[in-house]
């Protein structure tokens, strides 16, 4: 017996689930359908076919039946011609065949409430998503949603994807669509959007805010008989998972002009950020803050978001020029309001971005000058600020040859780092402790000390695994491999360097490059 529905009924029976088939099957019966000879002669249109097809077995026969009624189409005509997803449940139509009918016959018998989940599931933007972030869509409480999807899955339109995830197939994704539009009103759509948008930051600046330690310390101190915090750990993975969601939640926020709640999501991101350098979205996020505080008018929060807009284009993209330039729009806001903490920091990503391009002894001179503005604040922002500036001078003096006195700087800078780990040990203070310690690896190894070096790189890679791992722990690990191996400790060198493909691998399946449909 074979049915889209799970038929739950049943008793003594076994079931097996037929999901979509492989590229490669999908390709194999295009070529039993259109003929082998021309799928062979447009092997890059055939697979772009099958996945436009999403690999289901009656969406190819159709696009096979397609290409038999038509022998003189090229298959990347068709090909194109389903790329345009307004029209695409309409082409997987020919004679007794189609790809909607059966979508249809499938929701008609559903009730009310599965309906509308189903509808629901088409406003989500990433590639899986939780029962938690369609309830925010639906309106439904997350218990509530959970049974509503497990239902839709026994109806074989919801598929479980990894432990509490689910997934549409993409067919099904654009049928929930049309029926969206078809039985919804635009103001029912933009309601469900903006609610779900509201909790979704609102959840995302809450766990954000769990990496800003004078935050979590003044909440501790407010209330400490209450419900503990959630876990790091925890609110990190969650920040990770459901990035496509509250990203384009920050953009819909943006553009309906909520500017106030962009800023205030942005801002809990702060901290977090310094955890996932490699995350190319940083750049989205601290564009949309810099642009909001300038639709309202607040040249304090510009000031400050234009200043994270710098970090980001130095550090996470790598673009210094354009860094130096938005340090340099910080700085001058900074100035014009006798900020002395935001004009520490633009100096400070002024000089990351010169000693970026190799511009080592004027971008100490900008080390020093902010270390100068934080200097003048009572802050922990600024205790940073300062530990920052040390680490990047020293990073220029070994730059420049000076590596005797880069190690001698990184020392003090390391023993200010520990300092404030002791006083507070938050991730932050961890993370800056690890960095702090892999530079002076690098300082060492730059005059060929390997076991001094491989003692601060162990040291780094400590404070590293105090606080999750961060994606910068990658090259710790690589370059006490290479201090092993010139200390002839090869078997060692292998098992860590081993441990870093590892975390390499790992970051690269990160969500980070995967934006599902968040629209600029």
């Amino acid at each position: 017996v074979t049915s889209r529905n799970a038929l739950p009924g049943l008793e003594s029976v076994h079931r097996q689930r037929l999901g979509v088939l492989s590229p490669a099957e999908a390709s194999g019966l295009l070529a039993r359908i259109a003929g082998p000879e021309r799928i062979a002669a447009a092997p890059d249109a055939t697979a772009e076919l099958a996945r436009l097809c999403g690999y289901l077995p009656l969406a190819l026969r159709i696009a096979g039946q397609r290409l038999v009624a038509r022998p003189q189409q090229p298959v990347a005509q068709l090909a194109r011609q389903l790329a345009a997803e307004e029209n695409r449940l309409d082409l997987l139509e020919t004679g007794d065949l189609a790809v909607r009918p059966a979508f249809e016959l499938s929701y008609r018998k559903l009730p009310a409430e599965s309906r509308l989940v189903l509808r629901r599931c088409a406003l989500t933007v990433g590639p899986d998503f939780t029962a938690a972030v369609l309830a925010a869509y639906a309106g439904l409480a997350p218990a509530r949603a959970e049974l509503v999807l497990e239902q839709l899955v026994d109806a074989g339109l919801v598929q479980p994807d990894t432990t509490e995830r689910y997934r549409l197939h993409d067919l099904v994704r654009l049928y929930a669509g049309e029926r969206l539009a078809a039985d919804e009103t635009p103001e029912e759509v933009a309601d469900a959007r903006t609610r779900a948008g509201r909790r979704l930051l609102a959840q995302a600046a809450e766990h954000g805010l769990r990496f800003d330690p004078d935050h979590t310390a003044h909440e501790e101190a407010a209330n400490p008989s209450g419900p503990p915090p959630v876990p790091l750990t925890e609110a990190a993975r969650w920040l990770e998972d459901e990035y496509p969601e509250w990203l384009a939640a920050l953009y819909e926020a943006q553009r309906t002009g909520r500017h106030r709640e962009v800023i205030d999501t942005a801002e809990a991101m702060h901290w977090f950020s310094d955890r996932l350098l490699s995350w190319d979205i940083w750049g989205e996020v601290f564009r949309l803050s810099a642009d909001s505080a300038r639709a309202l008018g607040d040249r304090q929060a510009e000031a400050v978001h234009v200043n994270y807009l710098a970090w980001t284009y130095v550090t996470c993209l790598h673009r210094y020029q354009r860094g130096i330039e938005l340090a340099g729009e910080g700085l001058e806001l900074a100035r014009s309001l006798g900020d002395d903490l935001q004009q520490g920091w633009a100096l400070t990503y002024l000089g990351s971005g010169l000693r970026q391009l190799q511009r080592q002894r004027e971008a100490i001179e900008s080390y020093q000058r902010a270390a100068e503005a934080f200097g003048a604040v009572d802050s922990r922002s600024a205790l940073i600020g300062r530990l920052v500036t040390l680490r990047g001078a020293a990073t220029c003096l070994r730059n420049l040859g000076r590596a005797e006195e880069a190690v001698e700087s990184r020392r003090r800078a390391l023993a200010g780092a520990l300092e404030l780990v002791e006083r507070w040990s938050s991730p932050l203070m961890h993370l800056m402790a690890a960095m702090t310690a892999h530079e002076l690896g690098q300082d060492r190894a730059a005059l060929k000390r390997w076991p001094a070096a491989e003692k601060a790189y162990r040291q780094a890679l400590a404070h590293f695994e105090a606080i999750g791992r961060p994606d910068s722990m990658t090259k710790t690990l690589t370059e006490l491999g290479t201090a092993l191996i010139e200390q002839g400790r090869a078997d060692e060198a292998r098992e860590i360097l081993t441990e870093a493909l590892t975390d390499l691998s790992a970051d690269g399946s990160r969500p980070g490059g995967r934006h599902g449909r968040i629209a600029p």
